[in-house]
């Protein structure tokens, strides 16, 4: 049986096939412009995740599965406020709550990426939201692993708290001297040698910490810089310029320190000397499995319970001879730098004790 097909209908058909062909095309296009940008998100060294509206998540590229540690098969059945810790969560619904009220911009803050193995990485997150129709369906996320920027930004705020430190320790050791000096020369005319001699080992001191904390500002940078420091060496040579003063020295430690561990010593000396009007000290060094214990005790007026919580503090001073209040700051500073800590107690039957663990080598 033959159909007789019109020519109007022929021409009607070619149209048709005409527009299929054009969109075939276009699809095409689209489809190889999507796998152009689905193999620029794979290959990317960022974390890059698509979740809807209610957070279920619905595309990850392969870095985002490397570093969170679970499959795509895992992530896919996921929310993202899985992979986000329970503090800041309220945060992201809070953003949530936002876009679904019309606020549609894109969004920059960081935050912390929380992977299978339990760990946090800090994340600096780029926020996009996905429009269709004007509306919002779904959301992408485009997020930096930034741990090696927070690591080197500790390090800068840990390298300006020293170089604060380093500038502390030079206006009150060396203010220290330089009153001696003063002093002395005030009565020069006296001709007494003993006070010149004074005011010449100050001078010399002087210059001799001037060294010191050069050597240990030189020492200060963004590398490990810590070494092993013989404790007991470190004391002797500090106690060897105080020969009114009788200390009884007990044991031997290699601590991890550098060159301001002395500064410690000295530091806590002065204080039992000048406040607590001592003559005598104990300081004994004991070492245990993976620290030395220092322990520094005069027989001095002691410390009153109620200032003990305070003379750690900067620019905090007792007694009727007040300095600048930053010899035991500078202490404290320190011994928290080598990753140790103190403590001060009574000394039994009177006086003060220091209790400081420093890391062995």
């Amino acid at each position: 049986m033959l159909v007789y097909i019109s020519d109007s209908t022929t021409q009607d058909l070619n149209r048709k096939i005409g527009s299929l062909e054009e969109e075939i095309t276009y699809l095409k296009d689209l489809i190889n412009s999507f796998q152009k940008y689905v193999t620029i998100a794979e290959k990317a060294n960022d974390i890059i995740y698509i979740h809807d509206v209610d957070g279920n998540i619905t595309y990850t590229n392969d870095y985002c599965q490397t570093i969170s540690g679970y499959s795509l098969q895992e992530l896919l059945s996921m929310n993202v406020y899985n992979i986000i810790p329970s503090p800041l969560r309220e945060i992201v619904l809070e953003k949530r709550k936002r876009r679904l009220n019309g606020d549609l911009k894109v969004e920059f803050y960081e935050t912390y990426f929380f992977t299978k193995l339990g760990n946090l990485i800090p994340v600096e997150v780029s926020s996009i939201p996905l429009m269709e129709n004007e509306k919002w369906y779904a959301t992408l996320v485009l997020a930096r692993d930034i741990r090696k920027r927070k690591h080197y930004e500790k390090k800068i705020e840990e390298l300006n708290k020293d170089l604060k430190l380093l500038n502390k320790i030079l206006r009150h050791d060396i203010s220290n001297d330089l009153t001696v000096v003063s002093i002395a020369l005030e009565m020069i005319e006296t001709k007494d040698d003993n006070l010149k001699k004074k005011a010449m080992k100050a001078i010399d001191r002087s210059v001799e910490l001037i060294e010191k904390i050069r050597q240990l500002e030189s020492s200060m940078s963004l590398e490990e810089n810590l070494k092993p420091i013989d404790l007991r060496e470190c004391i002797d040579s500090v106690v060897k310029t105080y020969p009114n003063l009788d200390v009884n020295i007990r044991g031997r430690c290699i601590v991890l320190a550098d060159d301001g561990i002395c500064s410690v010593i000295e530091n806590l000396i002065n204080n039992s000397m000048i406040h607590g009007k001592t003559n005598r000290m104990d300081i004994n060094i004991s070492n245990n499995k993976k620290s030395c214990l220092l322990k520094v005790s005069d027989y001095g007026l002691g410390i009153p319970d109620n200032l003990k919580g305070k003379i750690f503090d900067e620019e905090f001073s007792y007694g009727d001879k007040k300095g600048t209040g930053l010899g035991l700051y500078i202490v404290k500073n320190l011994v928290e730098r080598y990753g140790g800590n103190i403590k001060v107690e009574d000394n039994k039957p009177h006086g003060t004790t220091f209790l400081i663990n420093l890391k062995k080598k």
